[in-house]
């Protein structure tokens, strides 16, 4: 063996001798997990009911409107008059209300705003892309099902993290946004996360953890990818080959100025406050309290 070669089987990142023969070729890396013919019937006694309620919702025509937002000049205002026209909007609006009205859960104004901001776009993401998938044949399952399925079948030890406005989340392990199946099959296809964020940072975090659950072949084949959903125009670059970008129709800037009128503007009926009424009134009536609670200590 000459030096360089010694140098080489004995310095950083050892090699042994049979490796540098030209004829070695690497094993391939092992799979901690195989998904035995158990682990497939306990993954779609979990699956199975979430598929069917969300194909239901689908053949209902809960998504249709949201299929022919078309493309073009006015996408952007079609899609939103649609989305605040219907039950998804309403939804995370109740959300919304509900967490100003118990003073923000401590949030301060800015915190507040930028929770409504994500579960909005979240709420939105999701409506669209469940119409999209739904004309390629493949059902996309919501965050709530997400959940169900990361908690139930595949960290149910795990503790639970339960965010302000969203869904329950499993910690340190990724869930993602949404699940998507093949409507054919009815098995897993791939995964999708909706962000605001343009930060490449992020897209790599998030899909490092779904390369580790992916490695464990109990949950996403091989084949299946991660699409980060983000607004029209964002800035990205490649991530793995296993990683894509999607869009929805509607500019950054457009989204701003969108959850802007839903904190200040928005109100479901005349005589009703707006989310800003609603958050201001709570924080007034924390600050009260603390002024009762701080006196009565003092007076005591």
């Amino acid at each position: 063996m000459s030096r360089l070669e010694r140098v080489i089987s004995y310095g950083k990142g050892f090699r042994s001798q049979r490796e540098l023969s030209t004829d070695y070729t690497p094993k391939p890396k092992e799979r901690t997990v195989t998904l035995t013919s158990a682990e497939r019937q306990r993954l779609h006694t979990v699956l199975d009911p979430l598929i069917a309620d969300q194909k239901a919702l689908i053949e209902k025509g809960a998504f249709t409107r949201f299929q022919g937002i078309g493309k073009g000049t006015g996408v952007g205002e079609k899609l939103l008059e649609t989305f605040v026209e219907s039950p998804f909007f309403k939804d995370v609006y109740t959300k919304a209300v509900s967490e100003g009205a118990d003073a923000q859960a401590g949030l301060v104004e800015a915190e507040y705003r930028k929770l409504l901001a994500g579960n909005v776009f979240e709420t939105l993401g999701s409506a669209y892309m469940t119409a999209q998938q739904a004309q390629k044949g493949r059902i996309l399952l919501p965050p709530e099902s997400v959940h169900e399925i990361y908690h139930t079948y595949l960290y149910p030890t795990e503790p639970v993290t339960h965010h302000p406005f969203g869904v329950a989340v499993v910690q340190r392990h990724g869930q993602p946004d949404g699940i998507v199946v093949s409507e054919k099959s009815e098995e897993i296809v791939g995964a999708m996360e909706y962000t605001l964020s343009g930060q490449k940072g992020k897209f790599r975090r998030q899909h490092r953890r779904f390369a580790t659950v992916k490695e464990r072949e109990i949950l996403f084949p091989e084949e299946s990818q991660l699409t980060f959903v983000v607004p029209h125009g964002t800035a990205v670059r490649p991530i793995e080959a296993d990683c894509k970008f999607g869009y929805i129709p509607i500019g950054r800037e457009q989204f701003r100025e969108f959850t802007d009128w839903v904190y200040g503007e928005y109100k479901p009926h005349p005589d009703s406050a707006t989310l800003k009424d609603v958050c201001d009134f709570a924080r007034q009536q924390q600050q009260k309290e603390v002024v009762r609670t701080y006196t009565a200590t003092k007076n005591s």
